[in-house]
Parts: C-alpha cells; structure tokens; sequence
C-alpha cells in the first residue's frame, strides 16, 4: 500500500505511518468488514495501471490533446490545504489516529509539491481568483495534499477555497451530524459543512447558467 503514496518528488510516505492508520482504522470494523476492505487494497495494490496516467507526464499528454472547444465552458475548482506545522499538528488532537493521520498528511503535502522550475501559465482571471481567496497568488509548495495547487487551474476559477483532498469530495468533520471518521485526512484545514455548501451551489450555479449564457 505505502508503495503507491508516492508523489512527484519522487519522495515515499512512510510505510510505518501507512501501516500505523491502516491498523487503526480497521480496528472500527468487524471482522468480516476487515477481511473485505483488506482484499480490495490487497487488488489495488496489485494493479497500479491507472496509477500511470496521473503521473506529470501523462497529464501533459492529456492537455496537448484537451483543447478548448467553440462552445464548451471549461471551469475548475482550486483546494490548498495548510501547510504543515507543529502547532496544527497539536489542534487535531493527541488520539494516536489523528496524529497517524496527521504524519500521513505531512508526507502526503511534502510529495505534492511542484518543482521549483516548474513552469505554470495561469491567465489573468485565474490568478486574480486565487490571490482574492487566499490573499496571496500560492507557491509552488502548496497543495491540498495530493494535487499541487497551481496546477489545478484550468479554464474559469469558480471557486477556491481552504481544504484539502478529500473535504471537497465529502469527507469533512462534520461536527455532530457524522462521526469525526468521516474526515479520513487530518490537515487542519478547517473544511466544513458550510463550506461544502457554498462549494457544491457555486458548482450547480455554474452549470445552470450555461443555458442562458447560450441563449444570448
């Protein structure tokens, strides 16, 4: 499993991390719920061939061939997640799976760096949209802990925002409506249901307008 934490860098995230939350987290599930879960990271480990086209290069290809199309609307949403550091590392908590989790996300965030040479052409708009969200236009080092965040732009900026990974995919604490294993990557990020909120309605809204945008 740890075999395929890896991130541009080339650098790998702990295997003793890895293990430590994947023995944690598989503490919460019986037995045959573990056995299940065990098989299909045991497949996923066995083949990594989708792993390949999400590599830099790969993705290079991708965008020689995903040119702008006349009538199409290309849109993004862009994620940074805190960078790492003592005192939030302290905020999640001293539960031995929070901080696991936490070390994970120090990898994780280190891996997902770009280059320094790395060269990124954002538009006018796109860069406007980021340094309004964060005050600042972000660095080559930050990330939402997988995907560098100045890679993500691509057409229309609709929304940025402080998360990380998976908060916008729907894994956030979220306070006494779920249970605090919802947030499977601890960052610190402070993503909540709030947030997701106002994330998935910019979303709907961008893609509601597209009828009368044609219309005009």
């Amino acid at each position: 499993m740890a075999n395929a934490l890896r991130g541009g860098s080339g650098d790998a995230v702990s295997e003793s991390v890895v293990a430590q939350i994947y023995r944690l987290v598989l503490s919460d599930f019986r037995r045959s719920r573990r056995q299940e879960i065990e098989a299909y990271f045991e497949e996923a480990q066995r083949d990594q061939t989708l792993l390949l086209q999400l590599t830099p290069e790969s993705m290079d290809l991708f965008h020689a061939f995903a040119t702008p199309q006349p009538g199409v609307r290309f849109a993004s949403v862009v994620t940074r997640a805190p960078a790492p550091g003592l005192r939030r590392q302290l905020a999640v908590g001293l539960r031995p799976a929070r901080q696991a989790g936490y070390g994970l996300y120090r990898g994780l965030h280190h891996s997902a760096r770009l280059a320094p040479t790395t060269r990124i052409d954002l538009a006018n708009g796109q860069r406007e949209a980021l340094t309004r969200a964060y005050g600042a236009l972000p660095t080559a080092s930050d990330s939402d802990g997988i995907v560098p965040t100045l890679s993500q732009p691509w057409g229309e900026v609709i929304h940025a925002v402080q998360a990380d990974h998976l908060d916008v995919m729907g894994h956030f604490r979220g306070g006494a409506s779920a249970p605090d294993h919802v947030d499977w990557l601890r960052t610190g990020s402070d993503f909540g249901m709030r947030h997701y909120q106002r994330f998935i309605a910019r979303m709907a809204s961008f893609i509601a307008d597209a009828p009368r945008r044609r219309r005009r």
